[in-house]
């Protein structure tokens, strides 16, 4: 019997789930419009002119290199038609990513970051973090994570001031504060409202914890991000939180919920480990994935060098994707393999967290 077989030829990225990819970049940019409009409320026009530069520069890198990739139309007759032959496939989609790449990208530094770290930033995010890898859709690693990371490691001493003061531990994060203080005196200086709300010292797009959520929800809503990916960083974060607070023997939940409001960890979860280019494709490994993030970002919080983690949790994460896609017995069957890998990983974690921060039985 023969079965007629439709060739369908399209643009990447090639997401297999019944979204579009356009919609996808406008909605998550939608959703992050509560975030730039408190971020330009609380550090006023000079944040804007950073997410500008960011969201410019970003554009016109994947412009810039996106020919590079591509072959010459052989008709086409001279060196400027062969050039403008290249960009055929060139589209709005290839620059609505690099736009949400920039923009996502300066929301995790702080608002006092020199322009030129946010240039080199959005540049290698972009280059290394995507076009090397093929472009639009065929990233391995999160491009936004790629140029935070990069600008963390090769321009740490631009942050030094780059957080304007705003109370009384003259600009120190609440992540570097609590590694200098025990956690009644951070309290002291942070309340969990502060947290909240966004009246700490911090990144950009990272501290306003509601307008986060607003875009969460947005997100949720419009089925444009996934509520599993969220969740699973998340809640593994919370618990091992929980953990080190009983080992250091303080008030748990306040620890945990510190931790929670605190640094990039909910603006992580929300906008950057949910990229439907880099993330897995089954709920399983959704929550495998996310656990990843969690136990990379809480390790580098309580025992790391730097007091956050989350773009490195969600870069070694991004590292699993492919395998996790591939693994037969891990492909949506909450199994018994999967059990034992995601409970082994939490147990094993929880008793590193608990005995590494003094806890005693």
């Amino acid at each position: 019997m023969q079965t007629d077989v439709k060739l369908v030829r399209s643009q990447s990225p090639f997401i297999t789930k019944k979204w579009n990819s356009r919609r996808i970049m406008l909605d998550v940019l939608i959703a992050l419009i509560p975030v730039v409009v408190f971020t330009i409320y609380r550090w006023g026009f000079a944040s804007f002119c950073r997410m500008f530069t960011s969201v410019l520069v970003a554009m016109l890198t994947e412009f810039l290199i996106f020919p590079l990739s591509q072959k010459p139309d052989r008709k086409a007759e001279g060196k400027w038609q062969r050039l403008v032959s290249r960009y055929k496939d060139f589209n709005s989609l290839n620059l609505l990513t690099s736009a949400l790449t920039g923009l996502i990208f300066v929301l995790t530094l702080p608002a006092g970051i020199s322009f030129y770290v946010i240039v080199m930033g959005a540049i290698f995010g972009i280059a290394i973090g995507k076009m090397v890898f093929g472009g639009t859709g065929h990233n391995v690693f999160n491009p936004a994570a790629v140029g935070r990371v990069f600008v963390s490691l090769a321009f740490g001493s631009f942050f030094v001031g780059a957080y304007p003061s705003l109370d009384v531990v003259a600009g120190t994060t609440p992540l570097t504060y609590i590694r200098q203080e025990s956690f009644a005196k951070v309290l002291e200086s942070y309340e969990m409202w502060e947290l909240f709300v966004g009246c700490v010292p911090g990144p950009m797009g990272e501290i306003s914890k509601v307008a986060i959520l607003l875009g969460a929800v947005y997100l949720i809503i419009r089925k444009a991000a996934d509520w599993k990916i969220m969740l699973a960083v998340v809640v593994p974060s919370f618990i091992f939180a929980l953990i080190a607070g009983l080992g250091l023997n303080v008030n748990a939940f306040q620890f945990a919920l510190f931790h929670l409001l605190s640094g990039g960890l909910l603006f992580g979860a929300v906008f950057m480990a949910t990229d439907p280019v880099s993330s897995p494709l089954h709920t399983t490994t959704k929550l495998l994935y996310g656990l990843i993030i969690a136990i990379v970002t809480m390790l580098n919080r309580f025992f790391g060098s730097m007091p956050e983690g989350v773009v490195f949790g969600i870069l070694f994460a991004n590292m699993f994707v492919p395998l996790f896609d591939r693994i037969k017995i891990f492909k949506n069957r909450f199994n018994w393999q999967f059990l034992v890998t995601y409970g082994v990983s939490m147990i094993v974690m929880i008793l590193i967290i608990f005995f590494g921060k003094g806890g005693t039985f």
